[in-house]
């Protein structure tokens, strides 16, 4: 039986492992996760009490009985299986590990390289992330705490709490998320999406073929302004616009009665992704990775710190580019939107990384990986 902390990967371990409990943890008190808690007040465990957060993962784990865990990054998660002497697996992007390569600049200094330039904006991005460095260490304290006093094992850095204790399944692929000297239990099993039960082909019907089509899409963030903002600027420059939305009735009336805006609550990103020219998103990695899979330029604007993070690895590596949205404004939106789609180096960079990503089965390998290596009669830890 397998513990799955988080819906989003118990919709993906359900239809990839036999036996399967959930339980979604009080978001009130947890968030989505490690992200979740980095995204609403970096300093959390700075704040609250991890004790109290601890026992209700004790009590929820002692009561569904797992043999293994299978955790998104959430920091107490390695310290209670240890506790209760679970076996536990994390799923983890590269950036939230040790291991990764490449900058993490907090997000509130990026906006500021943005402002003044290219060649500051990576000096910039280096010092941030050697300032974030030192934070990443302080905020693993409250979490030793924890650890003193029921004898458990301490962390240098809060990145250390996010790995499984028994092995962190990477959901990235080597390319885009590079790690240096990753322990053995560190494995890549490459991108996870999440597929809707249904297929988007009543929204494609939609589709004007005379006209360039963006997609757009904030993920979880509920910004309607900017999505107004964003449809008015690419109806107004005569593209379609195909935007994942709650309700439609959310955004001005003039832009819902506008036929080339087409909204929907969910969409399967892959059925209408290939018929667009570009994406326009938030900077999630999920959604980063069927973008490029289906070979489009991109324009992220992020809101939280690993969409920054992602946004950097996605311009180092020449496949999109990244807009501040203190910075926006229509003239500055469509430029780069332009400069992106009329990218041919780009466009053959993104190809290029397309075809291994489109060769990757992330879910089927973290499957197999945990069904070999996790789930035989070999004693916790081991």
């Amino acid at each position: 039986m397998i513990g799955v902390k988080d819906s989003a990967l118990l919709n993906w371990a359900q239809s990839n492992y036999a036996e399967v409990v959930a339980e979604t943890f009080p978001i009130s008190t947890i968030g989505g996760g490690c992200t979740g808690i980095f995204r609403s007040r970096l300093d959390f465990y700075s704040n609250e009490n991890p004790f109290d957060e601890f026992a209700e993962l004790e009590r929820i784990l002692n009561n569904i009985q797992p043999d293994v865990v299978l955790s998104d990054a959430h920091p107490l998660m390695a310290l209670v299986c240890e506790k209760l002497k679970i076996s536990h697996v994390s799923l983890a992007s590269a950036s939230w590990t040790k291991y990764y390569t490449h900058n993490r600049p907090p997000s509130n200094w990026d906006w500021m390289g943005q402002l003044l330039g290219t060649p500051f904006k990576q000096v910039i991005r280096r010092l941030a992330t050697l300032y974030f460095n030192k934070k990443l260490v302080g905020w693993a304290d409250p979490l030793n705490q924890v650890a003193a006093v029921y004898g458990l094992k301490k962390r240098s850095t809060v990145l250390e709490y996010v790995e499984g204790n028994d092995m962190t399944l990477i959901t990235d692929i080597p390319e885009f998320g590079p790690l240096k000297n990753p322990l053995e239990n560190v494995k890549y099993c490459g991108p996870i999406y999440w597929h809707p039960p249904f297929n988007s082909h009543d929204l494609i019907k939609l589709l004007n073929n005379e006209k360039k089509a963006i997609y757009v899409s904030l993920g979880s963030n509920r910004d309607f302004s900017l999505l107004a903002n964003i449809a008015s600027w690419l109806l107004a420059s005569d593209y379609q616009v195909v935007m994942t939305l709650p309700k439609v009735s959310l955004l001005p009336h003039d832009l819902v009665e506008n036929s080339d805006l087409i909204t929907a609550e969910l969409i399967n990103v892959l059925d209408i992704l290939p018929l667009c020219e570009a994406a326009i998103f938030h900077g999630g990695i999920g959604t980063l990775y069927q973008v490029l899979a289906c070979g489009k330029p991109s324009v992220i604007l992020p809101f939280h710190i690993e969409h920054f993070w992602n946004g950097n690895r996605l311009e180092q590596m020449g496949l999109g580019y990244v807009l501040h949205r203190r910075l926006i404004s229509k003239d500055r939106f469509i430029s780069v939107l332009t400069k992106a789609i009329n990218n041919r180096q780009m466009r053959r960079s993104i190809e290029k990384i397309s075809s291994k990503i489109t060769n990757t089965s992330g879910a089927k390998r973290a499957a197999e990986l945990i069904r070999d290596e996790i789930t035989d009669p070999r004693p916790h830890g081991l």
